[in-house]
């Protein structure tokens, strides 16, 4: 499972990458719930929670909210399922906790932490405090220790002991810093025998002196004299000694040191060097000095060559979990850092010209070779870059211009943009209710733009956008109005009915999460189309004079974008909330809790689209006026030039930025005579993203969900009049089965959660069909174009394109059950039986969980005779199943079972509606 959420993590496509957002957002939002989890299911949640950090597979915005509630886990009671949680998943990421020094100290903070010695996890949490200790203590006169510290200030390394130590005077709420490289990642330290501490005084002394007189004729009498004095527990200290003093400054003496690190011949001491040049290089590649320090690049430069010697020169691999290049190199692109992460990248892959495995045209160094292919050739690099890149080449035997460049850069913005969000959401306070807190009024986006002459030759600049901070109290939708003339309550118009109160209960609930729920959405929504759209705008319309069709650009684009971000990233938080609000809601007022599950996935279903809509509307017009504010002296521009000069504008400065792939077609091009009409037209496209599924495959934007045609859910097309008939007691043809799921295959597939909703919405409305039949009417004696063989249909075919069919099957089944039992008419029973007899012949784990259920389950709901009667015509139940569970229950005396036994037996045989004898029923008769 772990395998599969790393691809979807790594995937271009956006909505694989939607879907392990989905998955890292479960945990979060169900933590509240833990305590009601079962002890296999919450396990199972630990694990998956604690493997994801320890593979480094969280962003830097979500990594923190995690590790923020495995510590109040773990500050949960010890009897508590939420403390068993929290261990759990402690358990699967141990060697990670070092990485994490406050975090590591806010677990040391926790008595049950510290007083547990059966954990494996919590030992090492204690036995990393007490090793740091000693090092926080050395002595302030000691002139070595303060050379190696001024040193360290300077490469902007701090080693784990130090970080523990400030983490005991920090906040333990902060828990990451904001690096900008995050594919760097080190090693975690060796276990040994003993704590890592520093050695003493006097041991220091003799590796120093042994180390300084290091020679290659003296290298044997130097290796055994550092070897009889150097034990395990000094290693972390001695590793920093060599990449920190050593190797960092003097790469002409690489070799020799390398040359004295194997004579020691220490597996654990080379596991920690390892550990101590990636953490070097780590704080080197983040720190602000490294950018304005051409020592501090040459520092890191050294250690490149140093780790590319030790690792590729010896035909040994550099791991992904340690460095991944073209991601370093990604970063460094959006980040504006290529100055230290070139010649980095450089060094590095330089020493593979001395491997006999990972020299040219090895896949892997050529696929970072064609990464600094594309910055050689559209990064606009600075020549020295260039010139990095070229030596490099030269020294593996290659041509850079022979070197096909990769197309990853554009797509690794768009994948890092949701971190990039994230990032600018840290900075935003988070109320206890989930709304963001601003003082109750709304940000702005500021524009203070400033606009160059066109011929200033300076670039035409605009303020930095910002992101807007919301509450719920900002938003200007009348919720309360619009839904009571729009929301729908299918599913629960008789309980509404029979309780009025209840409806204005629904609306002011419904109105409290909206306005909990999508502030913060509305504010990333108007935030990501704004950013997108001013870069894109003034990009495309430098050569374009006419402020009018600017204009109408950036509306369509923003509008666009804000509203179909803002309902796809509020749609999953809105459903899970209004359920959970809603079943409580029933629940408290006595509904029973089937039904009231029920129910309000049926006002889920009905009202969701609703929901998003309102929050769609708040983006699109705040969008609207935000882009207008920014844009504002580029109109301004365009308009005052043609008036004082006649002349028409363009962006020239802009315009010579404008850097092209060599075979990019000219027709796409940016002219200076102004956009072409097809040019305009792409814009116009921005006015046809779908938001709903509902609009998906019916050309119409702005049809919402209520708009959906009888005959079907939108987007899912007709099977065919012949696919659910009526003969006999109305069965389905295999052939006309295999012909829909062939259909449905060429239609393509749908999501677990795309499928549901759907269903539930189809659902609701079947259901007031039937509920609607007169008692006496049958499948039969429907039409195969009425509007319940038509719902009935679509099920059947959403469950065929789903992209898990057993679990959507699964779901539809369990509904269907509900359904079944609750329905009162006999078009309703022989519809809902039909249709669970589908899910079973869809998928046979379906097949023995529901037919178990029905057989053997102890559940009142199943005395219910003409449901009983459906479910063994159609299959579902066995008689001698049946026989042996009624007879059980009346043997057991419980009136009510002997009550259904004798309606059962009465209307079965008697009346002949199940076709077998009656002495197939040999055990219920017998036990009356």
């Amino acid at each position: 499972m772990v395998d599969t959420l790393e691809d979807l993590h790594d995937s271009f496509r956006v909505y694989m990458r939607k879907t392990y957002a989905h998955v890292i957002q479960y945990p979060l939002e169900e933590f509240a719930f833990f305590d009601n989890y079962p002890d296999k299911e919450l396990t199972i949640t630990g694990q998956l929670v604690g493997t994801l950090i320890q593979r480094h597979m969280l962003s830097p915005a979500s990594e923190p909210a995690i590790i923020d509630m495995l510590v109040r886990a773990l500050q949960s009671p010890p009897t508590s399922k939420s403390f068993q949680f929290g261990m759990t998943a402690l358990e699967s990421c141990q060697t990670r906790i070092e990485q994490l020094p406050v975090f590591c100290f806010a677990l040391y903070q926790i008595p049950a932490i510290r007083q547990n010695n059966s954990a494996p996890s919590a030992q090492l949490v204690v036995s990393i405090i007490n090793s740091a200790a000693p090092l926080r203590g050395g002595k302030a006169g000691d002139s070595s220790a303060s050379e190696q510290a001024g040193l360290s200030a300077a490469m902007g390394h701090v080693a784990l002991a130090r970080d523990l130590a400030q983490a005991r005077d920090d906040s333990p709420s902060v828990l990451t810093s904001g690096f900008v490289f995050h594919s760097v990642k080190p090693s975690p330290l060796p276990i040994v025998d003993e704590q890592y501490v520093e050695p003493s005084e006097s041991a220091k002394d003799k590796i120093q002196f042994s180390v300084n007189n290091l020679a290659p004729n003296n290298l044997a009498e130097k290796t055994s004299e550092v070897d009889r004095v150097l034990k395990p527990k000094h290693f972390v200290w001695f590793s920093q000694e060599i990449i920190v003093k050593r190797a960092s400054q003097e790469p002409n003496y690489h070799s020799l040191y390398l040359m004295f690190v194997d004579a020691l011949n220490r597996p654990v001491l080379a596991k920690c060097i390892l550990r101590e040049t990636l953490a070097s290089i780590v704080r080197l590649l983040n720190a602000e000095t490294t950018i304005s320090s051409s020592r501090d690049r040459g520092y890191l430069k050294n250690l490149g060559a140093w780790l590319g010697g030790i690792t590729l020169a010896r035909n040994q691999p550099i791991l992904r979990e340690n460095i991944s290049f073209k991601e370093l190199l990604c970063e460094g692109f959006n980040g504006n850092r290529l100055i230290v992460a070139i010649p980095f990248v450089c060094k590095v892959l330089e020493q593979a010209a001395r491997s006999t495995v990972f020299h040219a045209p090895n896949p892997w160094l050529m696929s970072i070779m064609a990464v600094l292919s594309e910055l050689y050739a559209t990064a606009n690099l600075k020549l020295n870059l260039k010139f990095e890149i070229e030596v490099l080449c030269k020294a593996l035997d290659l041509d850079v211009k022979e070197i096909a460049p990769t197309c990853i850069l554009g797509s690794h913005s768009a994948r890092s943009a949701v971190d990039t969000l994230g990032a600018e959401l840290s900075q935003v306070t988070l109320g206890v209710s989930g709304s963001v807190s601003g003082g109750g009024h709304a940000g702005t986006i500021s524009a203070a733009g400033m606009v160059q002459g066109e011929g200033s030759g300076a670039v035409q600049t605009l303020g930095a956008v910002q992101m807007p901070i919301l509450s719920g109290a900002d938003i200007a939708v009348d919720i309360l109005s619009v839904l009571s003339q729009h929301a729908s309550f299918q599913a629960a118009e008789s309980l509404f009915a029979q309780q009025p109160a209840m409806k204005k209960m629904f609306f002011m609930l419904t109105e409290r999460m909206i306005r909990e729920i999508i502030p913060i959405h509305v504010a990333r929504s108007i935030f990501v189309a704004v950013c997108c759209t001013r870069d894109t705008i003034q990009k495309d319309f430098c050569g374009e004079p006419n402020e009018e069709h600017m204009h109408r650009a950036a509306q369509v684009m923003a509008r666009g974008l804000a509203g179909a971000l803002a309902v796809s990233l509020c749609r999953e938080q809105l459903k899970s909330k209004l359920y959970l609000t809603m079943r409580e809601f029933l629940i408290g007022h006595a509904v029973p809790e089937q039904s009231a599950n029920t129910t309000a996935v049926g006002l889920v279903a009905d009202n969701l689209d609703l929901a998003c809509a309102i929050a769609e509307k708040e983006s699109i017009e705040r969008a609207s006026q935000q882009i207008d504010t920014v844009l504002n002296e580029t109109y301004l521009s365009r308009k005052r030039t043609r008036e004082r000069t006649g002349q028409p504008f363009y962006d020239i400065a802009r315009y010579s930025l404008l850097v092209y792939p060599p075979d990019f077609p000219d027709v796409l091009k940016v002219r200076l005579n102004g956009l072409q009409p097809g040019h305009l037209r792409i814009y116009e496209g921005f006015t046809q993203i779908p938001h709903f599924f509902s609009q998906i495959g019916n050309g119409a934007p702005g049809l919402s969900a209520s708009a959906t045609p009888a005959g079907g859910v939108a987007g899912v097309p007709s099977a065919g009049p012949g696919l659910l008939h009526a003969s006999g007691e109305s069965s389905v043809a295999s052939a006309e089965f295999a012909a829909a799921a062939a259909a449905s295959d060429a239609s393509g597939k749908f999501n677990s959660t795309q499928c549901f909703e759907r269903f539930a919405a189809i659902l609701s409305d079947l259901d007031k069909i039937v509920s609607g039949a007169g008692p006496n009417v049958t499948l039969s004696q429907l039409p195969s174009q009425h509007d319940a063989c038509l719902y009935a249909r679509d099920i059947i075919i959403l469950a065929v394109r789903s992209v898990s069919p057993d679990e959507t099957a699964m779901d539809f089944a369990q509904a269907l059950v509900n359904y079944l039992y609750r329905s009162d008419t006999r078009l309703g029973i022989d519809l809902y039986v039909l249709l669970l007899a589908r899910m079973c012949e869809m998928s046979p784990r379906v097949a023995k969980e529901v037919t178990s259920w029905l057989a053997f389950a102890d559940d009142e709901r199943k005395h219910n005779v003409p449901v009983t009667i459906a479910l063994i015509n159609e299959g579902l139940v066995s008689i001698d199943d049946e026989d042996d569970q009624l007879g059980r229950l009346v043997e057991a005396n419980r009136l009510a079972a002997i009550d259904f036994a004798a309606r059962f037996l009465r209307e079965a045989f008697i009346d002949g509606a199940v076709s077998a004898d009656i002495r197939s029923f040999a055990k219920t008769i017998q036990a009356f």
